[in-house]
Formats: C-alpha cells, structure tokens, sequence
C-alpha cells in the first residue's frame, strides 16, 4: 500500500504523469510491464478525475486557471475546514449539555 500512497502524493504535487524515461515509457507503462495492477488503477482513477474536473456540467470545458491538481487541494482543505467546524461545533454541543446537568 505504501507505494500507492507514494502514487496519490506525487500526483497531488502536480507530478507530470505523462512524462517518459529514456525508454519512453510512462509511470502508468513501467506500473503495467511491473504488473502492479493497483498502482495503474489509481493512476487511471487519477487521470480520469482530472479530466472530469476540466469539464462543467454541460460537458464544456472551462478554464478558471487552475489546474486540476489545485482544485483538488482546494477542494481537500474546504473538507477538512468543514470536519474541522463540524468537530468544534459537537464539542460546543457537549459543553452545552455537561452545562445542562
């Protein structure tokens, strides 16, 4: 699992999938020659969700001047503020109740 998680880090800094080594193979080609079948699913997985975020609901591609990886993170610290005010606001609701009693 290790490696996957390598996979997920580097594509959340913007790692350059499509580059080739002196062979020119990609990432996703020597995961395939290696036979790691789960490391070329999470990276499909990445690569189509990238491609997803790059078109608007009516199938029109936009540009907002990000890239697909920034909106991600974007995306990711919007979540984690979210969990973040969920968490202090049960903890104030716990307060309330132990104020209660």
């Amino acid at each position: 699992r290790g490696h996957l998680e390598c996979i997920e880090s580097l594509i959340d800094f913007e790692a350059k999938t499509e580059w080739k080594d002196k062979s020119g193979k990609t990432p996703r080609d020597l995961a395939v020659q290696f036979k790691k079948t789960e490391a070329v699913k999470l990276i499909d997985e990445m690569l189509r969700e990238s491609e997803d975020e790059d078109v608007d609901e009516d199938g029109e591609a936009y540009n907002d001047g990000l890239t697909s990886t920034q909106r991600n993170r974007m995306k990711k610290k919007q979540m984690q503020a979210l969990e973040r005010r969920g968490m202090k606001e049960e903890e104030e609701e716990e307060q309330e109740e132990e104020e209660e009693e």
